[in-house]
């Protein structure tokens, strides 16, 4: 049936098959809640009933709402009796319950794939596979197994060479009355095994191919080792080079140091808190290569041997990096406190564009043993590092004294945003165990061999409360100088069904989760886990965090106010998926920072959603 013939059809759906992790003979895709009998937002397909009619994961499909008595519900994970790489007649086989209709009280509304729109899909991901060297695999045409098992065996042509490598191959063909889909060799990757290629598969499979810089992007670039601020730039901006001292602290062996802090008595007698962010605005000039070059990407990868950039390492691990010793444009943030409470002083919050000379470009590890009385000497890795501009070499001794005071106050400063934000019922999901950001060990070569928590230092809570605090700031500014283009950052709500292993858990102890607000399940998470073991409050946690919906960057807008703007959005919402909404916007209950409000200004060299949010405050 062609789509020309079910767009009009009310009983037909238009969605994208997404199937399941649990098992790929079953989807559960997103439709409209008019659209659905049952008033919910899913609707299942179930394939082992061929009810996927040759879709791939992600098409755009046309789906028919069958008859409520043929409704049935997913049977979710399944185990593998047999495996076989074989020809037409051999295919993999699962247990899995094909009759789910019997029982109607957990039936869900059920559909039949009649259609694929083939224009929508016609920019499916490339499908990486491998022909196994197996006896089934020596005739003229093999089975190629993706790596992804949510798409079926392809069907390509024999080439002996291509056996035990990963390849990228197109499907250009499903006939009715094959099994299995056709297709054609695109192009080798390497050999199954090899770390280099394995990583390549992996990001190619996740649309992650790095793009190489072009001739064009790199015209664009200053040179590094010639380039000085223009004193007409440096005209436009506050000045905090000798008024400030300005120092930061970031993850061992950083070189993109994006963010950096101060704080000082300024003559009224309050405390001026100042968060300074690199420009990396004045880089990259509009509709420019580079620009253009950082839409089609939109962030920075990072793996654990090794990273690819969304801008030039010239820019973000250079010119837009506040190094130690350095002259550098950033844009601050200053918020002044009062000194006996330190509390924020909301009325007199600003920002400007600025010039700043960071001090001291330290670790966490330096920051913390500056203030335990230590001398700030060089990380290891940072001082045999061939590198100059990275974070951790040696901090001068006659600033340690005031870098050590400096960060005692912040510490105190952010004990006290902490704690604000956790009676407004700011929820802590990190566990003593297992909780933390993952560490990396490298060899000799840079390949990683030892993989272990990161300890979680006190220092690291002071850096996050400072981003939080300016984020939150940029953010209400954002929305209020644009309420109809306001891109912000926000945590979904959750619906009830996602907690009930928690609320499981919970019961099973004797104490009660109460999940109608983000205060209340802070209060109940902290009852929960009181006096329990650390492996106890790492479930109850992780089973939290499971059950939190993934933090979404949305528009709250209808329309964009400048057209650049305009064909970037369009761009993201096919890469991403995210939704418009008109009018007010129903903010989250769930909120891990305890005020819906928050946009990303840091890392805006890495991600362009901040870049973006970045791009927003200089017009504001």
């Amino acid at each position: 049936m062609p789509p020309s013939s079910v767009s009009s059809d009310p009983s037909i759906i238009k969605t994208r098959l997404t199937i399941t992790s649990e098992n790929v003979n079953e989807a559960i895709c997103k439709i409209p809640r008019s659209s659905n009998p049952a008033g919910s937002d899913k609707i299942y397909i179930n394939n082992c009933k061929k009810h996927f009619n040759r879709a791939l994961q992600n098409d755009t499909i046309y789906v028919k709402v069958l008859p409520r008595e043929d409704w049935s519900y997913p049977v979710g994970r399944t185990r593998l009796v047999s495996d076989s790489y074989g020809g037409d007649n051999d295919e993999d086989k699962t247990e899995t319950a094909t009759d789910t209709t019997a029982d109607t009280t957990l039936a869900m509304v059920t559909g039949l794939v009649v259609a694929i729109d083939h224009d929508a899909s016609s920019t499916r991901p490339p499908i990486i596979a491998t022909i196994i060297d197996s006896p089934q695999n020596r005739g003229r045409y093999v089975l190629a197994t993706p790596m992804d098992p949510k798409y079926p065996k392809i069907r390509v042509k024999n080439d002996p060479s291509y056996k035990d490598i990963r390849i990228v191959v197109e499907v250009t063909d499903w006939p009715a009355d094959s099994k299995h889909p056709s297709g054609r060799f695109v192009r080798s990757i390497g050999r199954v095994g090899d770390l280099d290629t394995e990583v390549a598969s992996i990001l190619i499979t996740n649309d992650a191919e790095p793009r190489e810089f072009s001739v064009a992007c790199r015209a664009q670039l200053p040179d590094p080792l010639n380039y000085t601020i223009e004193s007409a730039e440096i005209r436009k901006r506050v000045d905090l080079r000798s008024s400030h001292l300005i120092f930061s602290v970031d993850p061992l062996g950083c070189v993109d140091i994006d963010d950096s802090m101060s704080v000082k008595s300024i003559p009224n007698g309050n405390l001026e808190l100042g968060i300074h962010i690199a420009d990396v605005d004045h880089f990259v000039p509009k509709n420019s290569p580079l620009d253009l070059h950082a839409s089609r990407q939109c962030t920075t990868f990072y793996l654990s041997d090794r990273r690819y950039d969304m801008l030039p390492p010239e820019i973000s691990g250079n010119l837009a990096s506040l190094h130690d010793k350095c002259d550098r444009l950033a844009v601050s943030v200053f918020f002044e406190l009062s000194p006996k409470t330190l509390q924020i002083l909301p009325e007199r919050t600003k920002y400007n564009r600025s010039v700043i000379h960071n001090q001291a470009a330290m670790t966490y590890d330096q920051a913390e043993d500056i203030i335990n009385g230590g001398d700030g000497r060089a990380d290891l890795y940072s001082a045999n590092s061939a590198v100059s501009l990275i974070a951790g070499k040696r901090v001068d001794e006659a600033i340690i004294p005031d870098i050590r005071e400096a960060l005692i106050l912040l510490t105190q400063i952010q004990r006290e945003l902490r704690s604000e934000r956790e009676k407004n019922g700011a929820l802590d999901l990190t566990s003593q165990i297992g909780g933390g950001e993952l560490k990396f060990t490298l060899d000799a070569e840079g390949k990683p061999i030892q993989v272990s928590n990161k300890q979680e230092r006190e220092i690291h809570k002071t850096v996050a409360e400072l981003m939080i605090l300016a984020n939150q700031f940029v953010a209400t500014e954002i929305r209020k100088n644009f309420p109809r283009t306001s891109l912000l950052r926000i945590h979904r709500g959750s619906s009830g069904e996602k907690f009930a292993d928690l609320v499981a858990i919970s019961e099973a102890s004797g104490d009660a989760i109460d999940i109608t607000s983000n205060k209340a399940l802070a209060g109940s998470l902290d009852k929960l886990c009181r006096d329990k073991s650390e492996g106890v409050e790492a479930l109850v946690k992780s089973l939290a965090t499971k059950a939190m919906s993934e933090v979404s960057e949305r528009h709250l807008v209808w329309e964009w106010e400048w057209e650049w703007e305009w064909e970037w959005e369009w761009e993201w919402e096919w890469e991403w998926e995210w939704e418009w909404e008109w009018g007010a916007h129903r903010w989250g209950r769930y909120c891990f920072l305890s005020n819906p409000l928050n946009s990303r200004l840091f890392t805006s060299a890495r991600v362009i959603p901040n870049y973006l949010s970045f791009l927003t405050m200089g017009l504001v």
